[in-house]
């Protein structure tokens, strides 16, 4: 597995403040009060400036492994530092203190709060963004029913990537003269275009370059979302969760989905009738065995699923671009 930083968001409806003091009792914290949302105040970073070496640092060990701050969508959230890789003993561990703290005092999930996973993006030029952007948006509905967890449905105030480029689609769906197909959309339609176009033209250098440049311009409460203030694209379709494996499978996947191999499988094997099983399958043939334990999680994830009664997953999305 390519190496790409990350971090993440826990998001909770409750009981963040009771959570905090547990953190703080383990280490992971300086203080244990909450944050403001745009707080700046010292030792509340997750990085340091090194002046010595002209660079911001985010993975010395002398930082904190979490700030917890108020949010204005839920009860608060707890910001974890930057990490190299979700094998580190270090980072599984936190996940599990968060999940026996949350378990101990209360502190649930909610439809408004969400778990986020920022990952490096400096491998990614225009191009991949934009093949990126286009995977994520054919294989959204079925990412979508995968994140839910145990809710009916997504998390509030999330839109859909095909939603808030829609008119974005529509216009390079109609500059590649595709076909239209029942039952195929126009990022459908664009991914069986762009798949029997010479792979360099200009037809699909352009293609890509354009969703990127647009997606880059696109309100950022999407279900993917590139990063104003930090070097990270933002994967927040993830639902929130107090479950330490969940945590680490949303990580993971987010990590697979910024490497750019596995981003040109997602369209080459994307059809309309495609479904959660085969995504998951996907893993499997992506055939890194360093994936192997996100192939676990993730077929664990599904089992959960199938055996969840009358469970019917819809995407919430309260703003309609037309």
């Amino acid at each position: 597995m390519p190496t790409y930083t990350f971090g993440f968001e826990a998001e909770y409806q409750t009981n963040v403040q009771e959570i905090a003091y547990i953190m703080h009792e383990k280490g992971h914290t300086q203080d244990t009060y909450l944050h403001n949302y745009t707080c700046d105040c010292e030792g509340c970073e997750i990085s340091y400036y090194d002046d010595d070496e002209c660079e911001r640092v985010y993975e010395h060990d002398s930082i904190y492994n979490l700030r917890i701050k108020n949010d204005s969508s839920c009860n608060g959230e707890l910001i974890s530092k930057v990490w190299q890789s979700p094998d580190d003993n270090r980072v599984r561990k936190l996940w599990t203190d968060i999940e026996q703290a949350a378990i101990n005092v209360d502190t649930e999930p909610g439809l408004s709060a969400g778990f986020h996973v920022h990952v490096g993006r400096e491998h990614l030029d225009l191009i991949k963004r934009g093949k990126l952007v286009l995977a994520l948006t054919a294989w959204e509905p079925i990412l979508l029913t995968l994140a839910a967890g145990r809710w009916p449905r997504n998390r509030n105030w999330n839109m859909m990537l095909e939603s808030i480029l829609h008119q974005t689609f529509a216009g390079l769906s109609d500059d590649l003269e595709t076909e239209r197909e029942a039952g195929v959309n126009h990022v459908g339609a664009i991914i069986k275009t762009l798949r029997h176009e010479e792979q360099g033209s200009d037809r699909v250098r352009v293609t890509y370059r354009t969703i990127a440049r647009e997606h880059q311009e696109a309100d950022r409460h999407s279900s993917m979302a590139f990063s104003e203030r930090h070097p990270t694209m933002e994967f927040r379709l993830w639902n929130s969760t107090r479950s330490a494996w969940r945590m680490e499978l949303w990580c993971r996947l987010s990590l697979l989905m910024a490497d750019p191999s596995f981003v040109n499988l997602m369209i080459q094997k994307w059809e309309p009738t495609a479904t959660i099983d085969e995504f998951v399958e996907l893993i499997a043939e992506y055939g890194d065995n360093s994936h192997a334990k996100t192939y676990y999680l993730a077929h664990r994830q599904l089992t959960y699923l199938n055996n969840c009664d009358n469970l019917n997953i819809t995407q919430s999305t309260p703003f309609t671009m037309t």
